[in-house]
């Protein structure tokens, strides 16, 4: 029997995975969607393109940084039905996320979001999430340590050059 996982991603992270080709690779590398299945919602479209973008272009951008397909959902009566009853429970949980939570919930997908409040409200729900944020930080973390691991510096690697020479050149 084949066990696949089903992945839901928020409108924010649709929107970093599509503009960053390192949050769709690093991703790909967590939640191996060749063997799963990587959803969003109408209500992601409605939302994207109401900050004027091209939902088509935002989703076959996402598609290649991420390098899975992603599958476009419709958001059903019930789902908007099950978002105000957990609306009512979850004090964190805003307009617009309560309708892709609520399909979350519903359909047992696993959250790929970075907003704190939907976050909060995975957790008391008990509804798996994967933080996106956390991803990069980790990423981002990695390449400072990597920068700051160079020799240690000396004495003249702080002075500036043209000091050193001067003051070597009164010297002579």
């Amino acid at each position: 029997m084949l066990a696949c996982k089903r992945y839901l991603i928020d409108s924010s992270d649709f929107l970093n995975i599509a503009n960053h080709p390192i949050a769709g690779s690093r991703l790909h590398e967590i939640i191996h969607p060749e063997n799963n299945f990587v959803y969003v919602t109408s209500q992601t479209k409605y939302e994207i393109e109401n900050l004027g973008h091209n939902f088509d272009e935002i989703l076959l951008t996402a598609k290649r940084n991420l390098n899975a397909n992603i599958r476009y959902v419709t958001i059903s009566q019930v789902d908007r039905e099950n978002a105000k009853i957990l609306k009512n429970d979850l004090k964190k949980l805003h307009r617009g996320d309560d309708v892709i939570f609520a399909y979350c919930v519903t359909n047992r997908c696993i959250m790929i979001t970075s907003d704190n409040g939907l976050i909060e409200c995975c957790k008391q729900i008990g509804c798996q999430y994967i933080c996106v944020q956390k991803i990069m930080d980790k990423v981002v973390d990695k390449v400072r340590h990597f920068k700051s691991r160079k020799k240690k510096s000396s004495y003249y690697d702080l002075v500036p050059k043209k000091a050193l020479w001067d003051y070597w050149g009164r010297m002579a």
